[in-house]
């Protein structure tokens, strides 16, 4: 009997598993499905897994023992000690998971399914009250600001009763220095009203009108619309303004 492992190429039917972003238990799952579909026996089982593995998470396979090896159940749970997903981290790949372009929605299907559970496994979620409590305390903390979370970031994970949640909160907030008050600038809409408010009336517009007019040389004239506007004239022609009294503005008595 051939004792070496079948030739397969799982690349093409399992996507490669991403530390970050995958879940081992999730990966772990699909391939047993097709080893059993592929009827490949157990002993050989380690060996497919490396092939589709990142090559450094085969070179941790590969420093167990050589008895070992072909122990998968063995494998398996080194693998799942090692990349854990934290309840967290399941709560954010299950909201932000997208279906692959190969896969099928049932597949997809099972794969949020997978998120969920672990999310709710993670946090040792047993009763229908407690996934309502948790489902409103999880947008309770989308609308808290990033320095809520930082403070309580020992505790954040585990504060999933919406009542206990809001009192710590409150509690933050009483405490915590008030902040600044920012200037209040205004509005767009509101500069717009400020300097249009006269400008609908027809005497501002005539009066405040500007017209550029060319005169017989070719040069530009600029002169106000109104008629009877006459620019003032310097009569001083040197090159400092002319002194005055300072109690009756005449230049005369001096």
């Amino acid at each position: 009997m051939d004792s070496s492992p079948m030739r397969l190429d799982l690349k093409t039917v399992l996507p490669t598993f991403i530390p970050d972003k995958d879940d081992i238990s999730l990966s772990l799952t699909m391939f047993e499905r097709q080893m059993k579909l592929l009827n490949v026996p157990a002993d050989f089982w380690v060996s497919h897994l490396i092939g589709i593995l990142p090559s450094d998470i085969g070179r941790l396979i590969t420093r167990e023992p050589e008895e070992m090896f072909k122990n998968y159940a063995y494998i398996r749970n080194i693998l799942l000690q090692r990349f854990k997903l934290t309840a967290d981290r399941f709560r954010v790949i299950f909201c932000q998971h997208q279906k692959k372009d190969h896969s099928t929605w049932k597949d997809f299907v099972f794969e949020l399914r997978t998120f969920f559970e672990g999310w709710l496994s993670e946090l040792e979620i047993e009763s229908f009250k407690t996934l309502k409590d948790l489902i409103v305390a999880d947008q309770i903390k989308k609308r808290c600001p990033p320095d809520y979370r930082n403070h309580f970031l020992d505790t954040w994970e585990k504060l999933n009763d919406p009542v206990l949640l809001a009192e710590n909160l409150d509690s933050y907030e009483n405490v915590k220095p008030s902040r600044q008050k920012s200037t209040k600038l205004p509005k767009p809409q509101e500069l717009n009203t400020r300097f249009s408010r006269n400008t609908g009336n027809p005497q501002f517009r005539e009066s405040h009108s500007f017209r550029v007019e060319k005169n017989v040389s070719g040069n530009h004239n600029s002169t106000f619309a109104n008629p009877s506007y006459t620019p003032a004239r310097n009569t001083n022609t040197g090159c400092h303004p002319p002194i005055s009294c300072y109690g009756c503005s005449t230049t005369l008595v001096l």
